[in-house]
């Protein structure tokens, strides 16, 4: 019995969008709140920078270390045997913890949006 293809690429599509927009740009409004357009610019640049270190180090890594295993290979190529513990264990608390961090804050703006001053006032 052979696997059958379920997903297309529709809904592919959504799920990424969904991943993007719950994860990577829902502090944007907090951002604009605390420091203004030139200072979430200035933010932004200085993680763009970081960002593009990254890429270029990871680039250099995967070619001086042609193995697959990714962050936990070069974990364990600098760390030793157990070094891929330091890597593996924060990417499993990511995909345990950040769904259900995400849901907490999604239900917190979307609760108070509705019921904007009927959460925090006293009778």
């Amino acid at each position: 019995m052979a696997l059958q293809k379920q997903l297309k690429p529709i809904h592919l599509w959504a799920i990424s969008v969904g991943m993007v927009i719950s994860g990577q740009y829902f502090g944007w409004n907090y951002g604009f709140e605390q420091g203004g357009i030139i200072g979430l610019a200035i933010a932004t640049l200085i993680v763009t920078v970081f960002y593009t270190t990254f890429m270029f180090s990871y680039a250099e890594l995967s070619t001086s270390i042609p193995q697959a295993g990714g962050p936990s290979a070069y974990a364990r190529r600098a760390l030793g045997p157990f070094g891929d513990i330091s890597q593996e264990l924060p990417a499993c608390l990511n995909l345990f913890l950040l769904p259900l961090l995400l849901q907490c804050q999604q239900e917190h703006t979307y609760t108070s949006l509705f019921q904007p001053l009927t959460l925090y006032t006293q009778r």
